[in-house]
């Protein structure tokens, strides 16, 4: 789900399909999600919720740009979790 939404973050605006791509994906992983949660090991649900969350990551591919940095991903998943304010500075080269 992290890994999601830092792709969802980290997707220009712009690029509706592949960022409505991201919710439907999003969606089905919430709802494997909250199965699994109300489920029983072992049980059927548990059992669906997990061939659900496989399904979803199978599709992952789908919405994964691979001309987009890591470092963008990171960077939209940290400004999620503290803020865009707080930023990293760069490693300063060593004397």
């Amino acid at each position: 789900m992290g890994l999601l939404r830092a792709l969802y973050r980290a997707t220009p605006a712009d690029d509706s399909v592949r960022r409505n791509r991201m919710k439907e994906r999003g969606k089905s992983l919430r709802i494997a999600s909250d199965l699994a949660q109300k489920s029983p090991v072992g049980s059927v649900g548990a059992r669906a919720a997990w061939l659900r969350a496989e399904e979803v990551c199978r599709h992952l591919g789908d919405v994964v740009d691979i001309f987009l940095p890591a470092t963008k991903m990171l960077d939209a998943a940290r400004d999620a979790v503290v803020g865009e304010r707080y930023r990293v500075r760069p490693k300063r080269p060593e004397r």
